[in-house]
């Protein structure tokens, strides 16, 4: 097994996460191979997070790229998964991961069929697409959405970018959707509603003082449960073990095949 394997990723859409986890996973020793051209008010975000990464053909990253991450959602998500579809682009074993919180795995079931490896990564925690958001990501939780055999894929990759993994399985999915819905859109409207009589009345320091008794009573509803930390592996490790390394030709812009390129 070769401990120094890394990954050519490939970015396509727009989305604050995807550039951040992207830089994340650039940080850990994968190889960022081309992005998707941003909308010119996310221009200057992108090339700082990314800086250098070509800019290139949707269809050019994906068959460049052993993993694939789709940085978009609903019709723009489907359009692109169903372009991939038609095109045949994806080859086996090739990761294609895909990141909102608000679709689903069986969104992703053309390029599974395709032989793709499939898996949802879902941030837990709200992202800008800032530099800053790389720090945040070190101990945040990651929903890793994937079918029981590619599991630990997902949750090796959550991993390297020094997330905790939720692994969820996609009979959970719907459930896990929910929560997530509501943990961040009702609980907005929640810390809006609780706070706005205490600024009304004029009250001091009021959302500091709201934000602590906020995280106190989570901590308290939360420290009667545990999760079982899983051992650190890297997501290169698990491809060579398991057999899904794919052999994927032109993971370069320049067409050199670089696969798996040794650390320097």
């Amino acid at each position: 097994m070769n401990h120094d394997a890394r990954m050519g990723i490939g970015l396509v859409g727009d989305s604050p996460a995807g550039a951040v986890m992207a830089q994340a996973l650039a940080g850990a020793g994968h190889a960022l191979i081309g992005r998707s051209a941003p909308p010119e008010d996310r221009a200057d975000h992108v090339e700082a997070l990314l800086p250098g990464v070509p800019v290139m053909d949707i269809d050019d990253i994906i068959r460049r790229s052993e993993m694939v991450i789709l940085a978009t959602d609903g019709d723009a998500l489907a359009h692109v998964v169903d372009d991939i579809d038609t095109k045949k682009l994806c080859q086996p074993g090739q990761i294609v991961c895909q990141l909102s919180a608000h679709d689903s795995l069986e969104s992703l079931a053309p390029v599974m069929a395709q032989g793709a490896i499939t898996v949802r990564l879902v941030p837990l925690l709200p992202l800008t697409g800032h530099s800053l958001d790389i720090r945040r990501l070190r101990g945040a939780w990651c929903g890793v959405v994937a079918h029981g055999p590619v599991a630990p894929i997902g949750q090796a990759l959550a991993l390297e970018m020094g997330m905790e993994a939720l692994v969820i399985s996609p009979e959970a999915e719907t459930a896990f959707n929910e929560s997530v819905a509501l943990a961040t859109e009702q609980t907005q409207r929640f810390v809006n509603a609780s706070l706005q009589p205490l600024l009304d009345a004029g009250v001091d320091h009021a959302p500091q003082a709201l934000q602590s008794l906020l995280h106190a009573t989570i901590d308290g509803i939360i420290r009667s449960h545990s999760v079982d930390q899983p051992d650190g592996v890297t997501a290169s490790e698990l491809l060579d073990m398991d057999g899904f390394g794919p052999e994927i030709p032109g993971s370069d812009p320049t067409g050199q095949q670089p696969h798996h390129p040794e650390a320097r």
